[in-house]
């Protein structure tokens, strides 16, 4: 390969690479943050959901500290999962910045 022969192929890798990659670019603002509005799990007799973590400003950060990296089960599915992983918004675990209200 020479050097000539670089300076052709480089153009084209290029338009390859963003033929490639723009479509990326087109989905991704579609993409959004929500927390699971149907889990729910137990604390005792009181029945919780992503929206308990938040409905309170004056409680909120406490209850992500103590929520967020807690594993529980879901009432209906008896799953176990930690609750940032249902409760992404709430938790702010997101994958993107973009949040959905």
């Amino acid at each position: 390969l020479t050097l000539s022969d670089l300076a052709i192929h480089i153009p084209k890798m290029k338009a390859f690479l963003i033929f490639l990659v723009a479509p990326l670019f087109v989905a991704l603002p579609t993409l959004a943050c929500s927390d699971d509005s149907k889990v729910r799990w137990k604390n005792g007799e009181f029945t919780l959901s992503c929206a308990f973590l938040t409905n309170n400003s004056d409680k909120k950060a406490q209850r992500t500290n103590n929520w967020c990296n807690k594993k529980v089960k879901d009432i209906k599915t008896k799953d176990q999962f930690v609750v940032k992983k249902k409760c992404k918004k709430a938790c702010k675990n997101c994958d993107r910045l973009v949040m959905t209200e």
